[in-house]
């Protein structure tokens, strides 16, 4: 699995580099379409997915014919990972892993060793969409964030005690500030609750208390997970 197809790595043939570019474009459109499977569509990320495992191929082969030592090749490795710019816009997740997955794939199939970049990449690609897939929620998952407005003379501390004790299994204060010149206070909680199906209970029993100010219970899914 380690080892390369290369027969003389000081001399690579045309073949050898057709095949290594051949395979480094296959496992970009496998990564591509896992891609698809588990988010919704963006086509500058999806081209991105597609050809980065060739493109890193591609550059890795070029400096190497020019390479003189090891410790040449690794400063211009160390360049190509830097090209990624992580910190440039949040991206998620799921995303820096697809695309430290395409250049490790690429980098793999630079140096010949096209066995490990196959089964490395696509046994990637399959785990990371089963375990999307999976119908499992996680505890910090479950967790939800509520905003309440209130009168100014509503004393929130005690209003929702048993409405939070009836619907909830946990709640935790996040913050509380005043909005409306003072004339309201806004409450943010974090909750879990007892039972997903009482959901529009809750949200009655916590309408008629405030009266009927605004509520907005949030699915922590509608956040961004960011590195």
């Amino acid at each position: 699995m380690f080892s390369s197809i290369f027969k003389n790595a000081a001399q690579i043939t045309t073949n050898e580099v057709l095949i290594c570019a051949a395979v480094a474009f296959a496992i970009g459109i496998a990564l591509a379409v896992c891609y698809l499977l588990i988010e919704n569509a963006k086509r500058g990320f999806t081209v991105t997915l597609l050809l980065l495992p060739i493109i890193c191929d591609g550059i890795i082969m070029l400096v190497n014919g020019f390479a003189t030592n090891g410790l040449s090749l690794a400063i211009t490795l160390a360049g190509v990972f830097a090209l990624v710019r992580f910190r440039s816009v949040p991206a998620s997740a799921k995303d820096i892993l697809l695309i430290m997955i395409a250049l490790l794939a690429g980098l793999a199939c630079a140096t010949g060793r096209i066995y490990f970049a196959l089964l490395f990449s696509l046994a990637s690609a399959v785990v990371i969409v089963i375990c999307y897939f999976i119908p499992v929620r996680l505890p910090s998952e479950r967790v939800r964030e509520l905003k309440i407005k209130t009168p100014e003379d509503l004393d929130y501390t005690v209003a929702f005690k048993d409405i939070f004790a009836t619907y909830c299994k946990n709640v935790r204060l996040k913050r509380c500030k005043t909005t409306n010149l003072g004339s309201l206070n806004e409450i943010t909680y974090y909750v879990e609750l007892k039972n997903e199906a009482e959901f529009k209970k809750f949200m009655d029993e916590l309408r008629f208390i405030n009266g009927n100010l605004p509520i907005m219970l949030k699915d922590p899914a509608e956040e961004k997970e960011q590195l």
